[in-house]
């Protein structure tokens, strides 16, 4: 399945294929799920160079203006794995960052975004 998303407090949220609109429904819904726990969590992101349709894109975009107040409440970071071809200014790089409310990274492998994850929750 599209992304496949394991663990909680630390959220590994993968995305083995250039995402659907329905895999971006499916991310979107999870989302709400972890911010109806009311728990502080993070995030681990690897995504595919290939973005997401613009339908999808505006969707997700919807779902962040409804949701910031929330995600700034509970989700304490994403990191972002950078995959090869992506570029780390644009999956973190300040004007990403200004636009989330919460933590953001680009890590260069799975291993450092998780220990990033763990220590933003500490």
């Amino acid at each position: 399945m599209n992304p496949e998303i394991d663990g909680w407090p630390v959220v590994t949220v993968n995305f083995v294929a250039i995402p659907s609109d329905d895999d971006i429904r499916r991310w979107l819904n999870a989302m709400d799920q972890w911010l109806a726990r009311e728990e502080p969590f993070s995030v681990v992101l690897l995504t595919k160079n290939k973005g997401m349709s613009p339908e999808a894109r505006r969707e997700q975009g919807i779902w962040y203006k409804q949701n910031k107040a929330r995600l700034a409440q509970f989700c304490v970071g994403v990191a972002r794995v950078v995959q090869a071809g992506q570029d780390p200014e644009k999956l973190a790089g300040p004007a990403m960052q200004k636009a989330m409310p919460f933590q953001l990274a680009a890590c260069e492998d799975l291993a450092s975004a998780q220990s990033l994850a763990k220590r933003w929750l500490s």
